[in-house]
């Protein structure tokens, strides 16, 4: 097989598709798994973190974690069944509206976990120089230290300025469907 068909075989992503649905059996099966045993739970985990803040004395840090992780986990599964959704219509619709809408859920997703986490964590974000986001084009070069990183140009460009970004994406990014 010459280079040109492996890179045929493999798509876009650098893996074959057989490995890709592979990823994705896995990461999805895990998700909906942790989101279940957390809901299933949630009301002894709630109990439980708020008696260790009392005994640390830290201020709610573990219930304030354990709250976004739930709401985490409800968004990433929200997002999964959205998203199978979103493939299943664009059978009946043009490329360019599904690409639409994929962005509109993506900022939704994005959008929520925000206000979730300022709320939760008291948080407050100040932007500088968000008047350069013009309608493109434009190369935005973040350095991502952590996966919730990845967030960052949603929220302070594709959001707020309703411009659709192409990412390069870490490979370990490939595992969150």
């Amino acid at each position: 097989m010459g280079r040109a068909e492996v890179i045929a075989e493999r798509g876009s992503e650098g893996t074959t598709w057989v490995g890709r649905w592979a990823r994705r059996s896995v990461s999805i099966s895990l998700f909906f798994s942790l989101w279940a045993l957390c809901w299933a739970s949630f009301p002894l985990l709630l109990v439980l973190a708020l008696v260790l803040d009392g005994i640390r004395r830290r201020r709610l840090a573990t219930t304030r974690t354990l709250l976004f992780f739930a709401l985490f986990l409800g968004c990433e599964v929200a997002g999964i069944v959205a998203s199978f959704g979103l493939w299943i219509w664009r059978l009946g619709c043009d490329h360019e509206r599904y690409l639409r809408a994929n962005f509109d859920l993506q900022r939704w997703w994005a959008s929520t976990l925000r206000r979730g986490a300022f709320r939760i964590f008291s948080l407050e974000l100040e932007v500088d120089g968000a008047e350069v986001c013009q309608p493109g084009p434009l190369i935005l070069c973040v350095r991502h230290v952590s996966v919730a990183d990845t967030m960052l140009p949603v929220l302070l460009v594709s959001e707020p300025h309703d411009i659709v970004l192409r990412w390069v994406m870490k490979r370990e990014l490939l595992w969150d469907p």
